[in-house]
C-alpha cells in the first residue's frame, strides 16, 4: 500500500488470489525493494500515456502519420514498463529460488516471458491481418502490442508482489 505521503489516495493490490503475498506488503518484503517500487510503480502506472487507450491518447493527431508516431510513442512507454516489471518480477523469482533452495522460479518465469512475447506478436500479427492491408494496419498492430503490454505489467507486478 502506498502511503498518503506518496500522493497516491488508493491502495494497490495486484493478488489475484494467488494465495501468495509476497512483495511490498508481505512479511518477508526486502526495505530497498519497497522502497524502489515505491517511487517508481508510481511512474510506471500513472503515467496517462502508459494507461491510456492509444486511440484516445492520439485523437488529436490528423494523419495517419502522426497518429502511428503517437502510438508507437505510447508502445514505447509500455514497452519500457513491461521490461521494469519484468525486472522486479525477476528480482522475486531470485528471492524465491534463494529461500526455497531451488532454481526453479527463474527459468520458469525467463520461459514465460519469451512465450509471452511470441504470443503477442503472433497475436498482433493476426489483428493487423484482419485489417487485409488497408491503411489503418501498422496502427492496429501496435495498439494491440500496447494493450496486451499493459496486461503483462499487470501481470507481471502480480507475480513481483
Amino acid at each position: 500500500m502506498f502511503s498518503a505521503a506518496s500522493g497516491l489516495p488508493l491502495r494497490l493490490n495486484f493478488n489475484w488470489g494467488h494465495g501468495c503475498r509476497r512483495g511490498i506488503e508481505g512479511p518477508n518484503a526486502k526495505p530497498v525493494r519497497e522502497h524502489t517500487m515505491r517511487y517508481i510503480l508510481p511512474f510506471l502506472l500513472f503515467s496517462s500515456a502508459a494507461l491510456a487507450d492509444p486511440s484516445l491518447e492520439c485523437s488529436e493527431a490528423n494523419s495517419q502519420v502522426e497518429i502511428g508516431t503517437c502510438v508507437q510513442a505510447v508502445e514505447d512507454q509500455v514497452n519500457r514498463a513491461v521490461e521494469a516489471s519484468y525486472g522486479f518480477a525477476m528480482q522475486s523469482a531470485k528471492e524465491l529460488d534463494d529461500v526455497t533452495g531451488r532454481t526453479v522460479a527463474q527459468p520458469a518465469l525467463e520461459a514465460a516471458q519469451t512465450a509471452w512475447i511470441t504470443y503477442r506478436d503472433a497475436q498482433c500479427e493476426a489483428i493487423g491481418a484482419s485489417y487485409g492491408g488497408g491503411s489503418g494496419t501498422g496502427i492496429a498492430i501496435t495498439s494491440c502490442r500496447v494493450d496486451l503490454g499493459r496486461a503483462r505489467v499487470d501481470a507481471l507486478l502480480n507475480y513481483a508482489e
